[in-house]
């Protein structure tokens, strides 16, 4: 069975998006980098799932520009704001927002 997950990065002038697999070991599929000019990141998630025209992953984890308080970021370098709550109205079963600086951090102490 393969587990997926989708992953991103939310940054200033970009968002990098990827479903991520197990198969015995991770590996990225669909992955984009996308220049943030949509008006909100709930209509650029939309679009991108839309593409993909595939079942979606049931996991969510994005790392993102801003403090995550409560589940909830207002994103540093844009007009954006996005919470955990928001990503499960669209169909995932959990959902994990994480400063940019502590996934790094998390990431190193693997």
């Amino acid at each position: 069975m393969t587990r997926s997950i989708l992953v991103g990065d939310i940054g200033g002038t970009h968002v990098r998006l990827a479903i991520a697999e197990f198969k015995g070991q991770w590996y990225l599929r669909d992955k984009q980098d996308i220049e943030a000019g949509s008006s909100s990141f709930q209509q650029l998630l939309s679009d991108y799932l839309d593409q993909r025209g595939t079942a979606r992953p049931f996991n969510i984890s994005l790392a993102v520009a801003g403090p995550v308080t409560d589940g909830a970021v207002t994103f540093t370098n844009r007009r954006w704001s996005l919470s955990e709550s928001e990503l499960s109205a669209f169909g995932f079963a959990r959902a994990l927002l994480l400063n940019d600086f502590a996934a790094l951090a998390v990431a190193a102490q693997v």
